[in-house]
């Protein structure tokens, strides 16, 4: 059978199982992601305190105020040169990236130089959380999976979140759309909890793409799933 063209934007080398389909295809914004992923708001409160300090340095050496305040502002022009570096990789991280949304998994195809495609069954959930990024519907949505043993932050990066590094939690990052999405989400989790499953179509859905270099152990279902909070 041939893929079908959401299918290889979702990094499957063949197609999805019998029964299984896409319900949602998305990618991270261009324009968010490297704000988002590298925290520009925090570079640019680190340049304007190295601007005020080299001043106090100028002036307590017994330079002018016009001229300390001179050679400080010259920070500003080196800063935005790195702050475009880091907004471009960001544009590149964001157009390499491809999340999907099936009945029965969730699918990451990430990487700049080294693609991947991780898969994580909806079985493997046991909660998520979407927190926004900024006024225009811009968001990241990160889940708690039950076993981390196949998943790790080098792998995930940046497409985890911040500072999760021994149990990792995968991460969908600057969506534009991010409560639409969450929504979505806590729709397939709540349909994929309450509906009937046979051995068979639970071995199915926790069965992992055969391009993901980083796979999860089969999983049982969690008895209790807390969908997508806030």
């Amino acid at each position: 059978m041939n893929r079908t063209d959401l299918e290889r934007q979702a990094g499957l080398d063949r197609p999805l199982p019998p029964g299984e389909k896409i319900l949602w295809q998305g990618h991270p914004s261009p324009r968010a992601m490297g704000a988002v992923v590298f925290r520009f708001r925090f570079v640019w409160a680190y340049l304007a305190l190295l601007v005020l300090m080299t001043v106090w340095g100028l002036r307590d050496s017994g330079w002018p105020m016009g001229q300390s305040i001179g050679l400080a502002m010259l920070a500003i022009p080196v800063g935005m040169v790195g702050l475009g570096i880091l907004a471009l990789i960001g544009l590149l991280m964001a157009r390499t990236s491809t999340y999907t949304l099936t009945d029965r998994r969730i699918i990451m195809h990430i990487g700049i130089a080294y693609d991947r495609t991780i898969s994580i069954p909806l079985s493997a959930i046991i909660d998520a959380s979407i927190r926004p990024r900024g006024r225009k519907g811009v968001g990241d949505i990160a889940f708690v999976v039950k076993d981390v043993g196949g998943l790790h932050y080098i792998n995930l990066w940046p497409h985890a979140r911040a500072f999760r590094l021994t149990t990792p939690q995968p991460a969908l990052r600057a969506l534009p759309d991010a409560a639409m999405v969450a929504e979505r989400i806590g729709d397939a989790l709540f349909a994929f909890n309450t509906a009937p499953r046979t051995p068979q179509t639970a071995a199915e859905q926790t069965s992992a793409p055969a391009s993901a270099p980083v796979r999860e152990p089969a999983m049982q279902p969690p008895r209790k799933l807390a969908g997508v909070g806030a």
